[in-house]
């Protein structure tokens, strides 16, 4: 089943998993392929139409979802109604089993107690992304930045950015 949940505090290192996917599935099938809906405007009928409907101009889809399940990030927060409407037309794909449409959905602190959640976590492949220790951002720094900064200009980075 092509459903992922992506979850997690650490926003830098989700965005980029996600920019990573949107970049490749762009370039192996093209701009037509991708729909992105922010957590603001579920309620358009196009998600709809991106879920159920075959692509005019696409063979594959990645259709990108946030606030699903309901997020308690204020960034990412849609309204219930909003998500239940959606949730119910993601009931609808996972049950005809399309296996050309990718839907990712993104919540960065989901109610882990709502019928939602619990479905994701039994249909879909979560992916967290934990909020790093102080060790863990260093070593994320040196692996992006390399020898560019001492391990002292590191460690004054970590600490003045706080999280990433």
């Amino acid at each position: 089943m092509p459903l992922f949940l992506f979850t997690g505090e650490e926003y830098t290192l989700l965005l980029q998993e996600l920019t990573k996917r949107k970049t490749s599935f762009l370039e192996k099938y093209g701009e037509y392929s991708l729909f992105d809906f922010a957590s603001d405007n579920l309620q358009s009928d196009q998600i709809q139409n991106a879920l159920m409907s075959g692509g005019m101009f696409a063979t594959k889809k990645l259709v990108i979802i946030r606030g699903i399940p309901l997020d308690s990030t204020a960034h990412n927060k849609a309204k219930t109604a909003d998500v239940e409407r959606c949730f119910s037309l993601l009931e609808a794909f996972i049950a005809s089993n399309d296996i050309e449409t990718i839907v990712v959905c993104i919540s960065y602190k989901p109610d882990k107690r709502t019928k939602p959640y619990k479905r994701f976590a039994k249909n879909a492949q979560l992916k967290t992304f934990p909020l790093l220790d102080e060790k863990q951002k260093i070593i994320y720094i040196q692996q992006r930045l390399g020898t560019l900064l001492n391990t002292e200009q590191q460690a004054q980075l970590v600490s003045s950015c706080g999280d990433l």
